[in-house]
Order: C-alpha cells, then structure tokens, then sequence
C-alpha cells in the first residue's frame, strides 16, 4: 500500500512540474445575479490542442482537505494528455461546504460546467469538440445532469454548440446520482461507479437509467464492496497508515461512511481512462 501511495505522489509531482496553470473566471447567473466562479485550469506542456476534462468536487468544495486528493486524478488524467479545468462551484456563493444544506443544486452546478465549456471551446489550445467531465459524491449529481437532457439546460447546450463547442462524455462516481428515469434521456455519453456497500447509492435507479437508453450510451459498474470514496486513500486516514479503515465522513449528513479501497479504485481508473481515451481522443 504504501509503494501505491508513493507512485501516486511520485506522479502526481511530475504533473505537477510539467503542467502549466492559470485561473479562469466564469459567469454564472446565480439568484438573478451574475458572479464569477473561479476555475483552475492546468494543461500539459506543447501548443496543443489538447481535449479538456472539467473535474467537479464534491460537498465539501474545492478547498476541502479531501478535495486535495483530486491532485492524483490531476496527474492521472493530466498525464495522458488532457487539460484540466477544475471550477469552484460553491466560494462565489457563499458556500463553504454543502453536504447537508443542499444550496447548490445539479442543475447549478451543470450551468458551471457548460459556462465554462463555452469560454475554454474559444480558446485555441483546446478542442472545442472534446470535453468531458467527472464528477464525485456532489459534483457526480452535476455530472449525470450534464448528460441528460433537461430543458434547463438546453440553451447552454445550444451556446456551447454555437462555439464548436461538445460535451462528449461525462463520468459520476458515488451518491445518489442518476434520478428519475423517466424525465431527461441521456444525451451525452455517461459513465457511473458506485460503491455497493455506499447507502447513498442506488445501483438500481441508475440501472434503469441505463436500461432506458436503447443506444447504450450510459454504462453502469457497481462495486460490490467499496464505500462512499472509495478512489481516494485519503478517505479513510489522514496517513498512510490503516487507509483501507471506513469511518464516517465529517460533516456529511446521515453519518456518510467513506473508505478506500484499492482494487476498486485500481479498476475505476482504467475504467476512467479507457472512457475519456474513447470518447475524447
């Protein structure tokens, strides 16, 4: 376990080094008012372009000391090409974290994603066309909203399309994510993992979700014995020691219990990738 940490970080410093970053403002319309979300954004070295992933944090926000973990999917990700854009959805409006207040909705968070899709598509260093997002726990509920078709979002899409621009692919992982069946098709291809042993998952909400789908453009894998978190190692422990220990996640309504779980996190990470390789590259 500890050789898995150490690669991790080892990886994660030479994305690190490598990458180049910046931060974006993005407008958004918030309780009739515009405000400006702050985006960091991280693309690899070279000219580009480069396909983007926009990465969604969860309850806790950005800056929450599990939203450090999201460094390792920076390099994962980062590392095979992609730049990255990662929006803080809850500073801008006075939120600090949203686990149990429910503030924040999907659908806000979704306005997020395709405000900022619309300013990077402009930007010649990235394929307008080849944009995907993933998102965990809170930013997952985001990510699937994206990839359905609700009426709200229509004219974002419309924007965005305008601009050459194209949600390709989307990916959720963990919480109670995918809704009602029977309102929104899905649109956008769309990827969900879940954790068996998480209660605030339900496998068979988003398996007749899928189901619904004639075309298979939404896929579902459910992890039979993995908590809530189970990608992060920091889930479990502030250390490296005992990280495969559930507990109950601070500040999480309902006593979420989270865990990391290596053989699940192992396989959600090719399963990550081989999707974005499919759908973006």
């Amino acid at each position: 376990m500890l050789k898995y940490t150490a690669a991790a970080l080892l990886t994660c410093l030479l994305w690190a080094t490598s990458a180049r970053g910046e931060d974006i403002s993005v407008p958004v319309t918030w309780k009739g008012q515009e405000i400006q979300i702050r985006a960091r954004f991280y693309k690899p070295g070279g000219p580009g372009p480069f396909p983007l992933v926009i990465m969604l944090h969860h309850c806790g926000g950005l800056n929450d000391y599990y939203a450090n973990n999201l460094g390792a999917y920076e390099a994962l990700i980062g590392g095979q090409g992609y730049a990255i854009l990662e929006p803080d959805s809850f500073t801008a409006r006075g939120v600090e974290s949203d686990c149990e207040s429910g503030l924040v909705k999907p659908r806000d968070r979704a306005q997020d994603v395709f405000a900022a899709a619309e300013i990077m598509a402009a930007r010649p260093d990235i394929k307008a066309d080849r944009i995907g997002v993933i998102g965990w726990s809170h930013g997952a509920a985001a990510a699937v909203y994206v990839a359905r078709d609700w009426p709200a979002e229509r004219p974002w899409r419309e924007k965005l399309a305008a601009r050459g621009g194209k949600i390709a692919a989307s990916i959720a992982l963990y919480g109670e994510v995918c809704g009602n069946p029977d309102r929104a098709q899905v649109v956008t291809p769309l990827l969900v993992l879940l954790g068996g042993m998480d209660y605030t998952t339900r496998p068979a909400t988003c398996g007749t979700l899928a189901n619904a789908q004639a075309n298979g453009i939404m896929q579902v894998h459910v992890y039979s014995d993995a908590f809530h978190a189970f990608d992060f190692p920091m889930a479990s422990s502030g250390s490296s020691v005992d990280i495969d220990r559930p507990r109950s996640l601070p500040g999480a309504a309902r006593g979420v219990i989270i865990g990391y779980n290596p053989a699940a996190a192992q396989d959600a990470h090719a399963r990550i990738l081989a999707f974005f390789h499919h759908y973006l590259q």
